[in-house]
């Protein structure tokens, strides 16, 4: 079981799959040196996290992909949304989440 250490206030956002255009809702919270997204799907909740040091990289210098260890991360330089893959640092099933939520995450 893994035990929150941190003071944690949830962040809620509508992010869409690229893949297929489905949105769906997730809540962000910064766990440690973590961002941690819970999304709401039609099949259930998944429970996702990327260390927080590439995301706040890649929000620094958008457009430009930084790995996350089991997932790549890029800022799209057109609309400020965080894009994230899905299935491994090369994959192509991309989650797109608004920038604001992802910073609102990162700093509370």
């Amino acid at each position: 079981m893994h035990r929150i250490t941190a003071t944690s206030t949830l962040t809620h956002a509508a992010c869409v799959l690229l893949r297929d255009g489905t949105v769906v809702t997730a809540t962000l919270h910064r766990d440690d040196q973590t961002l941690v997204a819970h999304v709401f799907a039609p099949e259930g909740v998944t429970t996702l996290a990327w260390p927080s040091a590439p995301l706040l990289d890649a929000m620094v210098h958008a457009g430009r992909t930084f790995d996350a260890g089991h997932a790549a991360v890029v800022v799209d330089t057109a609309t400020g949304d965080v894009l994230l893959t899905l299935d491994g640092p090369h994959g192509d099933a991309w989650l797109a989440v608004p920038g604001g939520a992802v910073r609102a995450a990162l700093v509370r």
